[in-house]
């Protein structure tokens, strides 16, 4: 996994024993979660043994929250040129499915 910002980081989201059949978080089972950049645009290039490398592409609005807080939102993805759907799982969290081939 490698992105072009600093203190990218991703972590493997095993299935949920607790969740219902048709929660909405069942979406995230066997997923990755990526850490967003704090910038308009950033990138994730991921390596699986056996698939062919993906370069995902984001771009982000950047939202002000109350007490002077502000976070970048994920509002297009798009790889090898394929715009990808952005999903929202309230609170905050997102989704991209992608294809890996072979």
């Amino acid at each position: 996994m490698n992105a072009d910002f600093e203190n990218a980081s991703f972590r493997y989201i095993p299935a949920n024993d607790y969740a219902q059949p048709d929660s909405g978080i069942r979406l995230l089972d066997h997923s990755l979660a990526l850490s967003i950049a704090y910038a308009e645009s950033f990138k994730y290039q991921i390596q699986a043994e056996g698939f062919n490398p993906i370069e995902i592409d984001f771009s982000t609005i950047r939202k002000n929250l109350p007490c002077n807080v502000s976070l970048y939102l994920p509002n297009q993805a798009s790889s090898n040129g394929e715009v990808l759907n952005i999903i929202e799982i309230p609170p905050i969290q997102f989704l991209v499915v992608v294809a890996l081939n072979k």
